[in-house]
């Protein structure tokens, strides 16, 4: 379920700058981590960020949320819940950094969240394919 106030689209790969859910922006070993334990988590000292940006470009993903490389993957969309929402630390837009400009909206959480849902949404930059993942129950 995505907002279709803000959307732009540049060669074929979709950017929508604001979302009603989350994405996380990873590695594949943390990708690999987030299969096996159904939590989202940083050891970022200030936290685990999140984005309401949806691309399906990853230059894009660099550039609005000041990453230091490339992801490989983009995991959710993760519904926004008033329970999930009350764990926010901080909203804010991503600051610029480097040649990066920021100005995508970022969420930090201090808690590791938990991933309730019984399949995990993945898209994989390289292959540019989206991929269901059933995640180990964790009730």
């Amino acid at each position: 379920m995505m907002s279709s106030s803000r959307f732009y689209q540049r060669s074929r790969r979709a950017i929508v700058y604001e979302t009603d859910a989350l994405f996380r922006y990873t590695s594949e070993a943390e990708l690999k981590f987030v299969i096996e334990k159904g939590v989202i988590m940083s050891y970022n000292p200030k936290g685990t960020y999140l984005t309401n940006l949806f691309t399906d470009d990853p230059d894009v993903a660099v550039k609005m949320l000041a990453l230091s490389k490339l992801p490989r993957y983009r995991i959710g969309p993760i519904p926004i819940s008033k329970k999930l929402f009350s764990k926010v630390k901080y909203v804010g837009i991503v600051t610029p950094k480097g040649r990066s400009r920021g100005g995508a909206k970022e969420y930090v959480f201090i808690d590791p969240i938990i991933i309730d849902v019984e399949n995990l949404y993945v898209y994989d930059f390289k292959d540019r394919r989206t991929y269901r993942i059933r995640l180990p129950s964790i009730r």
